[in-house]
């Protein structure tokens, strides 16, 4: 019996769906698997954590109108994530890793392999290999879809993705699943299917592909992530993360493969290059990845996103064949764009004022493209694999800072030049001048993205008290404002917190390694407000009996006095568990 077929029994089995003797097999593989083990072990200890609550909470008036009346806190992340773009992104990089226990594989330290791959992936400036892509479960009368296809990635701004369905479908109006993908420096167009509902699926689909074409684009504009990261996920290297490997391996292609164990919420920055054209079956963005690495060059070269039912083969299984540098990479042929309704202007122009220059830029850095849209320039330079990018504008109007950071920021320092404020988990700096706003962005560590904003010559200063991001505080701010405050410590899953206060509520943002990440909130508090949703599950946390709310992925306790929030699409309840009996009093 195969791991994924002995763990969806498993599961099965303890959730009372299948009857003990059924699920004899299941445990026979079990007792020659660790691997298997370890998985049911960490199952058996959250379902130990749960627990059936048939008391609802009393009523607290003034808790609940205070928690009613609490300003909105918008979640960044995505609800779902597509099945195909989680698997060929992590398929193409190989290198987006999460754990929550230490690395295990004898030959392959988990904390090293960031570092490994990282140093691996820099010295691809091409690559073209061929794709098989296996989706299980897309419709009742198609269970399984099989596609075939070419990727040719030129850096740090050129990629083509053809795949072309080779599904036999039933008889009736099913339209093939063929896409094509293209980026090339400021254009870029997709050619697929208008996404439809399943459920409605076939009649639902129109018969001719919908186009779409967008010129003038931005240099690694975030409308499409850049074709650079599909081959390095910079997000998912932003935080220092162990890794957790399998013990076992698998050949591929006649080699041997070491799998390591991620989630597709944190590949999130790469996915929506793909789902921009096709129909895919979606997958939470809590679902189980393995990527297959070459044990001896870290090439990905295969990945298994898990069944989302928890039943049978892998949902999605993606492998890369015959993956090589091109032989002449500025001879790629890039496909020109079909006849489109509507032609988008980005309006982004190269060759004009780029504004503010860093005097400081990692070892390597080149100037690559520069130019404006409108009020707001935009310069960038490469190393052919890592990228930074300067936006700034003399026209901002205020209200927020510039650049899109998100509603939870951190202050930093820059040297000799005031204070900066950090957003997106480490991956933008935004800076707020005398005349001038500007936000740095890139591909590279959050330190060294600090360092060039601080090179730019522009000094930093605080937001004006209307702006959305006053309510900025730090950590001692915070502790003066709520005590005690609890705070995550001894994880190196999360960078540190982003801090807002509001009055005697504290709000700290975690980031994790893509868009993994969750957000604590705090305030006074002495009972939990009625739950609004049937489904509320009892949940013993910290020694203390919270619930788990799956529609808004909130878990909640009380605790010294203190009403306890943890909330996040990215991770599961039993992450959320775990992060919380890392919290300590902040001292």
């Amino acid at each position: 019996m195969r791991c994924d077929e002995a763990r969806a029994v498993l599961s099965a089995a303890l959730d009372g769906e299948v009857a003990p003797d059924a699920a004899a097999g299941a445990r026979s593989h079990l007792a020659g698997c660790p691997e298997c083990q370890t998985h049911i072990d960490a199952w058996e200890r959250v379902r130990r954590e749960l627990l059936a609550v048939d008391d609802r909470p009393d009523l607290v008036a003034g808790v609940l109108d205070r928690i009613a009346h609490q300003p909105s806190r918008r979640t960044t992340v995505r609800r779902t994530l597509p099945l195909v773009a989680a698997a060929v992104a992590g398929l193409i990089v190989g290198a987006t890793l999460v754990s929550a226990r230490p690395g295990r594989g004898p030959d392959l330290v988990g904390a090293d392999i960031p570092r490994r791959v990282l140093a691996a992936q820099s010295r691809i400036d091409s690559l073209e290999a061929q794709v098989e892509i296996t989706e299980r479960g897309w419709h009742p009368s198609v269970p399984v879809r099989r596609f075939t296809g070419a990727l040719v990635y030129v850096a740090p701004e050129t990629m083509i993705l053809h795949l072309a369905d080779r599904t036999e479908y039933p008889a009736g109006q099913w339209v093939p699943n063929n896409v094509d993908v293209v980026v090339d420096r400021s254009m870029w167009w997709a050619r697929g299917p208008a996404p439809c509902p399943t459920e409605a699926q076939p009649r639902c689909t129109p018969t001719e592909p919908r186009v779409r074409v967008v010129t003038g684009r931005e240099p690694f504009a975030e409308d499409l992530p850049a074709p650079l990261d599909l081959v390095l996920p910079a997000s998912g290297f932003a935080i220092g993360t162990d890794a957790l490997v399998l013990e076992r391996e698998r050949d591929f292609d006649g080699r041997p493969a070491t799998g390591v164990v991620t989630t597709a919420a944190q590949i999130g920055a790469l996915l929506d290059a793909l789902h921009v054209a096709g129909n895919w079956r979606p997958v939470p963005p809590t679902a189980g990845v393995t990527l297959w690495l070459d044990k001896e060059r870290l090439v990905p070269v295969g990945v298994d996103v898990d069944e989302v039912s928890g039943r049978g083969a892998p949902a999605l299984e993606i492998r890369l064949r015959g993956a090589a540098p091109l032989a002449r990479p500025q001879d790629a042929a890039v496909p020109t764009p079909p006849a489109a309704p509507v032609v988008r202007d980005a309006g982004f122009r190269d060759g004009e004022e780029a504004g503010p220059t860093p005097s400081w830029l990692p070892a390597g850095m080149q100037p690559y493209r520069n130019g404006a849209a409108g009020p707001v320039a935009a310069a960038s330079w490469s190393d052919g694999r890592a990228w930074v990018k300067v936006r700034a504008t003399e026209a901002w109007p205020g209200g927020r800072l510039f650049g899109g950071l998100g509603e939870i920021v951190r202050t930093v320092p820059l040297p000799g030049q005031g204070i900066g404020y950090v957003g997106e988990g480490g991956r933008k700096v935004a800076v707020h001048g005398a005349g001038v706003d500007l936000v740095v962005t890139g591909s590279i560590p959050s330190p060294d993205l600090v360092r060039v904003a601080a090179s730019l010559g522009v000094r930093g200063e605080p937001v004006p008290s209307d702006w959305v991001e006053a309510s900025t505080a730090t950590l001692a701010t915070a502790r003066a404002a709520l005590a005690p405050l609890l705070v995550l410590r001894g994880s190196k899953n999360y960078a540190s917190p982003s801090i807002r206060v509001e009055d005697d509520t504290v709000t700290l943002a975690y980031a994790g390694a893509g868009d993994r990440g969750f957000v604590l909130v705090q305030s006074p508090g002495t009972a939990l407000a009625p739950p609004f949703d049937a489904d509320v599950i009892g949940v013993r946390v910290r020694g203390r009996v919270g619930r788990w709310t799956p529609d808004t992925h909130t878990l909640e306790w009380l605790e010294r006095g203190h009403l306890i929030e943890m909330r996040s699409r990215t991770l599961r309840l039993a992450e959320l568990v775990d992060a919380a009996h890392q919290l300590r009093v902040a001292r």
